[in-house]
């Protein structure tokens, strides 16, 4: 906690960050709550469920390679501004459609919404390592990673009960994160790209390029793997957690079902990065650490998705949180240190890309065996699950033949 305390006294720049984060993210789940209930409220299955995902999820990964290539030649500062405003007015748009009953138009504009959050994430990546040194980079994903935590908790049951007022209240109360988000954004200083910038772009050779260079450098495209049996995990578990909080209603009415099991995760995404920030610290062998962070979320999930009994689904979405959240930390810093400024929004981008597809194939499969194979929750959500073991070996492997450095690329 005092580490955590000093990067945000001293770093003007990552407290600017950090805070933007917090609003941003607590929007976030207030929408993403409403909009699932409403799917649920209207009867629809596994299919239309895993639409929402999509809805959210889908965009932002396609647009990535894109988003990371446009973080890699202009002012990130800018972008983080333009991406809020904009996100600020679709989401008002949405909680206008949502108080109308025009369920289609808010599923649209999320649709959209998505689109345009794609260029957040890897302006982020890029301006962490502009606003705190290179020693202190763990502990900053660490905080933020608990950040997403907290505020995950906090959303997801806030969104819960807020939803029983109506979903267009708590979507309209995210539109004002993204208009807060941008204030604090305009503060930042210019973070204009350390590159030579091409007089014209092309998403295709500018992603190549960088993942040529990353190629050439030990242990960077391994780590960066390590994201997709998580999100294979994931989209099982995400979606088995939808229809065990609508079929048995554990925790009370659905909507409330729903923001438990997420807030018990979230708590387990607060701890998880503790322990990897702490293992790091510590001189602990990352190589060893990512595969185990991977494995502690496969296995957190295949318990949630095999049982019904409350105390259980409590312990496994806590366990799921912990691996998911150390894996975020850990992916998080080694892309940092390994990526140079001129490559680390596209190279970032990339590593969203896969982990987002990895989750989004989970959740398909599970809901397409659930709706055209006719087999039960537990087994259907199971098999992206397992499908993610193999992977997580094939890594292991992989960091184990290199040698990670220590310092901060150029």
């Amino acid at each position: 906690m005092k580490v955590w305390r000093a990067l945000l006294r001293d770093h003007a720049g990552f407290r600017r960050l950090w805070l933007a984060a917090v609003v941003s993210l607590l929007g976030d789940w207030l929408t993403f709550v409403s909009v699932t209930v409403l799917t649920l409220e209207l009867g629809e299955g596994p299919l239309a469920l895993t639409g929402v995902l999509v809805a959210h999820l889908l965009p932002a990964a396609l647009l990535s390679p894109l988003a990371g290539t446009v973080a890699d030649r202009l002012d990130r500062r800018r972008l983080l501004i333009a991406a809020n405003l904009a996100q600020a007015v679709l989401t008002l748009l949405a909680a206008a459609s949502a108080h109308a009953g025009l369920v289609l138009a808010v599923q649209a504009l999320v649709f959209v919404r998505s689109g345009v959050a794609a260029f957040v994430a890897p302006a982020e990546q890029a301006a962490i390592r502009r606003v705190v040194p290179v020693e202190a980079l763990a502990d900053a994903n660490a905080l933020l990673a608990a950040t997403w935590s907290t505020v995950y908790v906090v959303g997801m049951a806030a969104g819960g009960f807020l939803a029983l007022l109506g979903p267009s209240v708590a979507i309209g109360l995210d539109a004002l994160t993204f208009v807060t988000a941008a204030l604090l954004a305009s503060g930042l200083p210019s973070m204009i790209p350390e590159r030579e910038i091409p007089k014209t772009m092309s998403v295709r050779l500018e992603i190549g390029e960088a993942l040529s260079v990353a190629r050439q450098t030990p242990g960077l495209l391994a780590a960066m793997l390590a994201k997709i049996p998580v999100g294979l995990a994931l989209g099982g578990g995400w979606l088995a957690l939808q229809l065990v909080s609508s079929e048995l209603e554990p925790f009370g009415p659905t909507s409330v079902s729903i923001g438990v099991l997420q807030m018990m995760r979230g708590l387990g995404t607060g701890v998880g990065p503790l322990l990897a920030a702490r293992a790091m610290r510590s001189g602990h062998d990352v190589r060893r650490v990512v595969p185990i962070a991977v494995l502690a979320t496969v296995g957190s999930v295949v318990l949630f998705v095999s049982t019904d009994l409350r105390p259980v689904l409590l312990v496994a979405a806590l366990g799921w949180g912990m691996g998911s959240g150390a894996n975020w930390v850990l992916n998080a810093t080694l892309l940092q240190r390994l990526a140079g400024d001129a490559r680390i929004g596209r190279l970032s981008s990339v590593d969203e890309l896969g982990s987002v597809t990895a989750m989004l194939v989970g959740a398909t499969t599970s809901a397409l065996l659930l709706t055209f194979a006719g087999l039960p929750r537990w087994a259907a959500c199971l098999v992206p699950v397992l499908a993610a073991i193999p992977i997580t070996l094939m890594v292991s492997r992989a960091l184990g033949r290199t040698e990670l450095h220590a310092t901060l690329a150029r």
